[in-house]
């Protein structure tokens, strides 16, 4: 049996899946096998997967996001360790064998992750991410930054499907995963970029209303309902919600939903009284309509 199973979920990205796969079977460490997870895609992800020149275990599933995607490839993983590789990402050819020698000999509660570099795209490097790349039991700092990407996490895969990614969250649904793993397991951070990002416009909504809402919830959630309180000093956990929801109020704005951006602006004010918070309920409170081309 191999070592890593390497889930791989995807909807709608033949082209880029190809890529993908290229980088997992390029890779100098070879003891894993490749599941990808096909949530729902109508192109010819199928018929592309049945031409491809290596071993891929694939499942196909209705179309339930990202989170319930990896779920299933979680349950049909019987690897002792797990790796993510979203499907326009990429790997660098030692990705598993750097990450590999990190883990060896540490304890079996260790998740591996590193920083990534960024790709448009057509595949070309458009800079570093930067990210703090803290080590050990980094609950606070990853509460305040969410600097974890899963392309660049391996982990045991017990403990991933113990915590699972939660589906009622179509996105950052990894930001909980990882965050509650944070409390019981120490992240070790690889000292190099072994992962490629790829920004395209498929990718980028990230600022959208809803997504920066549901990107402040799953903080909230897990601060007051997962066992941050316990973690996190309370004045940078203030901070950080006040932070995430006055930029939700402000993405409201920029949709024209004037009585939500109230409303938010009026939440982050409550959790810290900040100028830019202030501001945001100043903003939302005078706004007009009108003034929006």
């Amino acid at each position: 049996m191999a070592q890593v199973t390497v889930i791989i979920p995807t909807f709608n990205r033949a082209a880029y899946l190809r890529l993908a796969l290229d980088s997992v079977f390029s890779q100098t460490w070879t003891d894993f096998e490749v599941l990808v997870v096909d949530d729902g895609s109508t192109d010819d992800t199928a018929a592309m997967l049945r031409a491809y020149p290596h071993p891929v275990r694939y499942i196909s599933q209705k179309n339930q996001g990202d989170a319930a995607a990896r779920n299933r490839g979680l349950a049909e993983t019987h690897t002792p360790l797990v790796a993510f590789l979203d499907s326009d990402d990429l790997w660098l050819p030692t990705k598993l064998e750097r990450q590999m020698a990190l883990l060896a000999g540490r304890g079996e509660r260790t998740v591996i992750y590193g920083p990534q570099l960024a790709i448009d795209a057509e595949g070309r490097m458009v800079g570093r991410e930067v990210r703090p790349t803290p080590t050990g039991r980094i609950t606070t700092e990853l509460f305040e930054h969410s600097f974890i990407a899963p392309t660049s996490v391996l982990g045991p895969t017990e403990l991933m499907r113990q915590v699972g990614f939660d589906p009622r969250y179509r996105v950052f649904s990894d930001i909980r995963t990882f965050l509650i793993l944070s409390l019981t397991c120490d992240f070790l951070a690889g000292p190099e970029p072994l992962v490629l990002h790829r920004r395209h416009s498929a990718n980028l909504s990230a600022r959208s209303f809803e997504n920066q809402r549901i990107k402040a919830t799953v903080l909230e959630e897990f601060y007051f309902q997962l066992g941050g309180r316990e973690a996190i000093p309370r004045r940078r956990a203030m901070r950080r919600l006040s932070q995430e929801w006055r930029k939700a109020s402000d993405a409201a704005r920029r949709t024209g939903d004037r009585a939500s951006a109230v409303e938010l602006a009026r939440k982050a004010l409550g959790y810290q009284l900040t100028p830019r918070a202030l501001w945001a309920w100043l903003a939302a409170q005078m706004w007009n309509p009108a003034t929006i081309l």
